[in-house]
């Protein structure tokens, strides 16, 4: 490629600024912008040598003359020493002025020499000369410029020495521009009539005093300098998003804190409106900020941002006018600090009171269920003794049916209120997966196809079998409602161990054995705003009296409980898998089932003493004990029964108390009763207790054994023949 050295062939628009100083080096890049230069810029002699040896070249190097490695007059002697770049104009610039200093320009062959502070109305008019008359710094032209400081900006050395020192100045332009040699000038200064010589003196004084002032006013400016630079470091030390934007939105000025926060680095932010990555969340603050904008008011509300990766930010923000000299709206400034964890804190937190709240109720609600449903399943049980024909025995199997599915769904708002619990023990899971298969077989719609896969080998887990068998029913029952025109619901067992790679994946999970249980169907998939409230306590997506919303929420509390943890994926229009992940057992496995409970004794007219609040479980309690062949008295509360109990203490054999009453509760009963007479068992009774898990709980200790609500008539008498059968310790 043919390099052009003529500067008329150069780009006419191109001016290259080598300087080390990145604040000068802006300062001056600004302002040739702003009179339509098109400026590059080099931080040393060296990067603008091999700036220069490709096209295409500019028609002017402004260069200062102290840098580091190659200095400015070192690069105009190379300039001047390359064929295809001799003729650039060459500027140099200095915050120096001896006469040192313009012999040694004049000696390298620059065109210009300028000091600091530049003034601009003498560089630029002087650029565009050179642009306009790319001819102007040829020898035969008319001469260039030396331009030293003075009282009124600059001055001239002319090349007549026979001539004033105005003329003596315009010479030294004139042998800049031409490229005279050092040695021509000093021997024409030496010429120079010593009649001059006062007035040289009287100008140099002028000159020193006019550099004075400019030295000193050069100081206070890179002072000034120095205070920006600081405040620009503190602006890029903060943690929050900092931004200022011309009237349209146009950013200026982008600080570290926002490139940390967004992604977005100032190079690519400079000159984008800031609309296009801020949004108002909310309609009611979009509309204020807009008329704040326009009447020119400051703002302070939350604004989301739109980083380049990731979620969207929350920031609070506040947006300031800015002002210029003379009071006119210059643009904006914004502050936004990044709230969006302190939101999603806050979020949980009344997420956590809510779901405080609703667990107290919950739990005062499955209190009264378990007081309603307890003279239910017990008078279904005597009704079974009397009635024999097969419709009445059908109508009590369905209202012993209904009794049952009321108290697992007491179960479950009591899982999700206290948490689950319950003994556990080695079981294994394909036993539970087979009982609810089969069940699925026998009551789902037709149009659902099953298919299950359940290795004989599956790893045994340590557990409740009635909490598990729980996670398994809610699953399924999912997956059915989800297909309401059917589909294919597959139920999978599988053996799993995971490394430490597969564990960081899954959130929850640990490196080890684990059983897994997965249950999957082809029905509508989740959306995604609904997959993010599905594990919330209340929350379903099913018709008004079709879901309690406790499902998953249950799902999950047990599943954690037990020290496992629960995967989910699912795809709109493909259906939905839910995997079930379990530690599995390192210890043999548990007996295959337990031996049935013997039928409890029939009673020998011994005397119970049956405590309760709700008249209805007392008179069933009472019915099916004297059905058996006990003896009963009642009490409605724990003070009438202490003062029965003081009067005859050795009267009773046992005594059946619930634990939450008014005035004298079960706990402070059972003390009174032991503290009379040490014969008198206790049965605590309370929907705290869970039969099906063993029928412990920590506040009904009191009693010798506990009963949990709702309970059936066999439970209660097969609890009583066994108490009565073993004399107190």
């Amino acid at each position: 490629m043919t390099m052009p050295s003529d500067p008329a062939a150069a780009d006419r628009d191109h001016v290259l600024i080598v300087e080390d100083s990145l604040t000068q080096a802006v300062q001056l890049r600004f302002v040739l912008e702003e009179h339509g230069f098109a400026v590059r810029h080099a931080r040393h002699g060296a990067e603008a040598l091999a700036f220069l040896a490709t096209d295409p070249l500019p028609f002017a190097v402004v260069s200062d003359v102290n840098m580091p490695g190659m200095d400015g007059y070192e690069l105009c002697r190379r300039l001047r020493g390359e064929p295809r770049l001799a003729s650039l104009a060459v500027i140099l610039l200095t915050s120096l002025s001896d006469t040192s200093d313009v012999l040694r320009a004049l000696e390298c062959g620059a065109d210009y020499f300028f000091t600091k502070p530049l003034d601009e109305n003498l560089l630029v008019p002087r650029l565009r000369r050179i642009r306009d008359n790319p001819r102007a710094l040829a020898p035969e032209a008319s001469p260039a410029g030396l331009v030293l400081p003075g009282s009124e900006g600059s001055v001239r050395i002319a090349a007549d020495p026979r001539q004033t020192l105005g003329l003596l100045l315009s010479t030294y332009e004139a042998a800049v521009a031409q490229n005279h040699r050092l040695e021509r000038a000093e021997a024409e200064l030496r010429q120079l009539n010593e009649n001059l010589e006062n007035r040289v003196r009287e100008r140099t004084a002028e000159l020193v005093t006019a550099n004075e002032s400019l030295r000193a006013e050069y100081a206070a400016r890179l002072r000034g300098e120095e205070r920006l630079r600081e405040q620009a470091e503190l602006l890029d030390k903060a943690s929050e998003v900092i931004a200022t934007t011309d009237l349209d939105g146009r950013v200026r000025f982008w600080n570290n804190g926002a490139a940390r926060i967004l992604l977005w680095e100032a190079v690519g932010m400079h000159g984008r409106r800031l609309q296009e990555i801020f949004l108002v969340g909310d309609p009611a603050d979009s509309a204020s900020l807009a008329a704040a904008l326009a009447a020119g008011r400051d703002w302070r509300g939350e604004i989301r941002a739109n980083p380049r990766e990731g979620a969207a930010r929350v920031l609070d923000t506040s947006v300031t006018i800015l002002r210029d000299t003379a009071g006119r709206a210059d643009g904006w400034l914004i502050i936004g600090a990044d709230v969006t964890e302190r939101k999603s804190l806050e979020e949980k937190f009344l997420r956590a009171q809510r779901l405080e709240s609703i667990g107290m109720l919950a739990a005062g609600i499955a209190h009264d269920l378990n007081n309603v449903l307890a003279p239910i399943g017990m008078a279904a049980s005597l009704l079974r003794m009397r009635l024999t024909t097969a419709p009445d025995l059908k109508l009590i199997d369905t209202l012993e049916k209904s009794v049952t599915r009321g108290s697992g769904l007491v179960k479950q708002i009591l899982g999700f209120a206290h948490g689950v619990s319950g003994d556990r023990r080695t079981l294994q899971v394909k036993h539970l997966m087979r009982d609810i298969t089969t069940m699925i077989a026998q009551t789902f719609p037709k149009s659902i196809e099953l298919a299950e896969h359940i290795p004989t080998d599956l790893w045994p887990v340590r557990g409740n079998a009635t909490q598990i068998h729980q996670v398994l029913l809610n699953l399924c029952v999912n997956a059915r409602d989800a297909m309401p025109g059917g589909g294919r619901l597959h139920v999978h067992g599988e053996n799993r161990r995971l490394d430490a790679a597969e564990a960081r994946a899954l959130p929850g999970a640990r490196p080890g054995p684990w059983t897994v249980i997965e249950v999957g169907d082809s029905g509508t998939g989740i959306p995604p705003d609904v997959l993010a409230r599905i594990w919330d306590p209340f929350f379903t997506t099913k018709g008004e009296g079709k879901g309690t919303g406790l499902g998953l929420s249950t799902v999950r509390g047990i599943v954690q409980t037990h020290e496992g943890f629960v995967s989910l994926e699912t795809e709109l229009g493909k259906g939905t898998t839910f995997r079930v992940y379990l530690p599995a057992a390192d210890v043999p496995e548990a007996a295959a089932s337990e031996a049935a409970a013997k039928p409890a004794a029939a009673g020998r007219g011994q005397h119970i003493h049956v405590v309760d609040d709700e008249d209805s479980i007392r008179e069933i309690a009472r019915a099916v004990l004297t059905s058996a062949g006990y003896v009963v008295e009642t009490a409605e509360d724990g003070l009438v029964a202490a003062a029965l109990y003081a009067e005859r203490p050795a009267a009773f054999s046992l005594v059946v108390t619930d634990y939450d009453m008014p005035g004298l509760d079960g706990a402070k009963l059972a003390e009174f009763v032991r503290s009379r007479d040490s014969g008198t068992r206790v049965l605590a009774v309370s929907g705290l207790a869970d039969e099906d898990a063993g029928g412990k709980h920590p506040s009904l200790t009191f009693g010798d054994a506990q009963l949990g609500k709702p309970f059936t008539a066999a439970s209660l008498l097969r609890k009583v023949g066994e108490l009565l059968e073993v004399p107190r310790a």
